[in-house]
């Protein structure tokens, strides 16, 4: 059996993935998301930290084309998982917020609407 929950509210959701350089997967993190978020009100929070490949920085310059709902922004210090998603989160205008690694792909379609679900659903 599957529980399915209506979605009660329509809240944005900030989606903060820390980054350093592997930029393939980074953007297959991205596009699958884009692909099968399954619900439109998101923005995605990159939060650079200490990269050092200037294809990264290529990269990132070109986001904004590509996908619009996301930008980057620059933690400098040594990496600390909840301290660079901190410094993210200040930049975050979502309700929700959505923790990811940037080596994430997904495979499920509708699956943020599906995880909003739970925290929103009746």
């Amino acid at each position: 059996f599957r529980v399915e929950y209506e979605l009660t509210g329509q809240p944005l959701v900030s989606a903060l993935i820390p980054s350093k350089d592997h930029i393939d997967d980074l953007e297959r993190c991205l596009s699958s998301f884009h692909a099968k978020a399954g619900y439109d009100r998101f923005e995605i929070i990159v939060i650079e930290n200490n990269s050092t490949d200037p294809e990264t920085f290529a990269y990132y310059e070109a986001l904004p084309r590509r996908y619009p709902k996301v930008q980057v922004v620059k933690y400098e210090g040594p990496f600390n998982f909840s301290a660079v998603n901190n410094f993210g989160r200040k930049f975050a205008q979502g309700e929700q917020l959505l923790l990811l690694n940037n080596d994430i792909e997904l495979e499920s379609d509708n699956f943020l609407k599906e995880l909003l679900s739970y925290s929103t659903g009746a």
